[in-house]
């Protein structure tokens, strides 16, 4: 029994050898229907196209200004690292004097994002409750209303449900588990996973098939992972609302973060070499 069910384990772990991805089109969280992808200035360009002015260029970034979700004069800060290519969008509305206003804001954000990306984990308190004057904690730092959304890929979670459910018919034919087909699964994916056949392998040096055995399960425990992961949407990304201060007393600003994954991982990778 434990041993039928480690080889059901293994075969979970090897899906994605037996059905690799239908589109293998990266996916790239998007800003306006724009994926963050490419360069700063192209990824501007898109923007003006949009009805956007460009204001100014600072340092590898470029600020525009115009409509967003609704309101005008808005500010969007397009970031890119020091070799210009896209790392996130950075969106400021106009500031405002009044807490129920900016509240409202808020809200009507919120809700609209919900509805596209789904719930998001919020943090939404001052510090005094008592208090009446939302600004004031506000200027001081007192006040946290931030929501972040975590954007998935629906697609691949839509496909990782197909191959496993292709699997689960597969192996347990009637509803029943088909032990022989588990273990014929097991075996091409192994075969798969070391890139060679079975009567190949068990002729090499020890030393040898030590290093692919190691190699062949570290692949297939990252495809578990990766299988688990896209069961509900690949990450791609993240929405972060948030009601800040500015420089200002009395008066506050709400901002939209827009951080693609893969340039997030990307410059993290390109920040370690550099140590």
């Amino acid at each position: 029994m434990k041993r039928t069910l480690l080889l059901l384990l293994i075969a979970v772990m090897s899906i994605n050898f037996a059905y690799p991805a239908n589109n293998e089109k990266e996916e790239f969280l998007q800003f306006m229907g724009i994926p963050i992808d490419g360069s700063v200035s192209s990824f501007a360009r898109k923007l003006q196209s949009k009805g956007f002015k460009l204001v100014t260029y600072v340092d590898d970034n470029v600020l525009l200004v115009g409509n967003f979700a609704g309101y005008s004069d808005c500010s969007v800060y397009v970031c890119g690292d020091n070799e210009k290519k896209m790392s996130h969008v950075f969106v400021s509305l106009p500031v405002q004097s009044s807490w129920s206003e900016l509240e409202k804001r808020y809200s009507s954000l919120k809700t609209n994002l919900t509805e596209k990306y789904g719930n998001p984990v919020c943090i939404e308190e001052c510090k005094n409750a008592n208090s009446t004057d939302f600004m004031a904690q506000l200027s001081n730092g007192e006040c946290n209303y931030r929501s972040e959304f975590t954007v998935v890929d629906k697609n691949s979670a839509e496909n990782s449900r197909e191959n496993l459910k292709e699997l689960y018919n597969k192996l347990f034919p009637n509803g029943k588990l088909d032990s022989e087909k588990l273990k014929k699964y097991f075996q091409d994916s192994f075969e798969k996973s070391l890139g060679m056949p079975a009567k190949k392998f068990d002729k090499l040096p020890a030393e040898e098939k030590s290093e692919l055995l190691f190699k062949a399960f570290s692949n297939m425990f990252r495809d578990m992972a990766d299988v688990f992961d896209t069961a509900s949407g690949k990450h791609i990304g993240n929405v972060v609302l948030t009601i800040m201060n500015t420089d200002q007393y009395g008066q506050g600003k709400i901002t939209l973060l827009y951080q693609d994954e893969k340039q997030k991982q990307r410059i993290h990778k390109e920040n370690i070499k550099d140590l």
